[in-house]
C-alpha cells in the first residue's frame, strides 16, 4: 500500500520517474519494521513550527529523512534564522494546510521526545516537496531509513533530483549559533546498523 501512494510522487521528477516507480515498487516487498505505527492528523490540529517539524492530534511530530533550515522560536531572542527557514515552513504549511489527508508513518522518538514520521500529505511524502524545492538536506545518508526502504529511495532520488539547498547545513549553522540545540547540535554520526 506504501508503494501504491508514492508512485504518484515520482511522476515530479520526469527523468528519473520510471526509476524510482521501479525502486519503490521492488523495495515495497521488504516487510516493514515491527515498531512503525501509521496515525492520522485530525483537520484543525495541525500547526507548523518549521519546515522539518510540526504538531499533529497533541503530538510533536519531527519529520524523518529531512533536515531543514532553522527559523528563530518564540521565548528565545538569542535565536535567529537561517535563510530559507521561513520559506521551508511556508511550504510544509500551504502543503499540510490543503492537504484532504495527513498520515504520519512513526518509526521512533528523538532526543527531545518528538515522534519521527515519514508524513504523507494527500499521499505525498513532504519530504520530498522540500527536497525538491531545495529547502531542505536529505537525512537518509547518514540515519538510514528506519526500515522504510520506498520512502528511503524516494528521499534520495528527491535529493538527487532536485536543486542544491543553498543555505548552510543546519545541524553546522545550529552548533555555530545555538549552544541551547542540545544533543542534535554535533554533525550527525552514523548508526551502528543504519
Amino acid at each position: 500500500m506504501q508503494v501504491l501512494t508514492l508512485v504518484g510522487s515520482c511522476t515530479a521528477f520526469p527523468v528519473v520517474g520510471p526509476l524510482c516507480a521501479l525502486a519503490l515498487m521492488i523495495l515495497s516487498m521488504t516487510e516493514r519494521p515491527a515498531e512503525v505505527q501509521r496515525f492520522v492528523c485530525e483537520p484543525g490540529t495541525v500547526s507548523v513550527l518549521d519546515g522539518d517539524s510540526f504538531t499533529c492530534n497533541k503530538r510533536h511530530i519531527r519529520v524523518v529523512g529531512v533536515d531543514a533550515p532553522e527559523i528563530a522560536v518564540a521565548g528565545c531572542p538569542e535565536c535567529g534564522s537561517q535563510p530559507s527557514g521561513h520559506e521551508a515552513r511556508q511550504l510544509v504549511v500551504s502543503i499540510l494546510s490543503s492537504a484532504r489527508s495527513v498520515v504520519c508513518i512513526a518509526v521512533g522518538q528523538d532526543d527531545y521526545g518528538r515522534i519521527l514520521a515519514f508524513v504523507l500529505a494527500d499521499g505525498r511524502l513532504i519530504e520530498a516537496s522540500l527536497l525538491g524545492a531545495g529547502l531542505a538536506y536529505e537525512t537518509i545518508s547518514v540515519f538510514g531509513d528506519h526500515g522504510m526502504h520506498g520512502f528511503g529511495m524516494l528521499i534520495l532520488l528527491s535529493s538527487w533530483a532536485g536543486p542544491s539547498p543553498q543555505f548552510q547545513r543546519p545541524y553546522i549553522w545550529r552548533r555555530e549559533h545555538h549552544s541551547h540545540y542540545g544533543p542534535q547540535s554535533e554533525e550527525p554520526q552514523l548508526q551502528k546498523g543504519d
